[in-house]
């Protein structure tokens, strides 16, 4: 797992998208969001799910059906939660 982890941080590091494992993403309420949170929020979301690509094909097949469904920093954690 520390391998992993050292490995994923390295390549989202590469690419400046390691923040989408540290921060957690918060959902914005477009109806009273400024332009400029709304598009912290796409690019955010966009990035994630470029890292979330990353992070589950370097996964074995059972730890992918786990996490197909989570966000970065939620796999991240409960990684954490189950391995450090």
């Amino acid at each position: 797992f520390n391998d992993w982890t050292r490995n994923i941080l390295m390549v989202t590091r590469y690419d400046d998208k390691e923040y989408v494992i540290d921060k957690e993403l918060k959902e914005v309420d477009v109806n009273t969001a400024t332009s400029e949170e709304i598009a912290t929020f796409e690019a955010y979301e966009r990035d994630a799910t470029k890292v979330h690509c990353i992070m589950l094909a370097t996964m074995t097949t059972e730890l992918q059906k786990s996490y197909e469904d989570y966000y970065p920093y939620e796999m991240h954690q409960d990684l954490l939660d189950m391995y450090h």
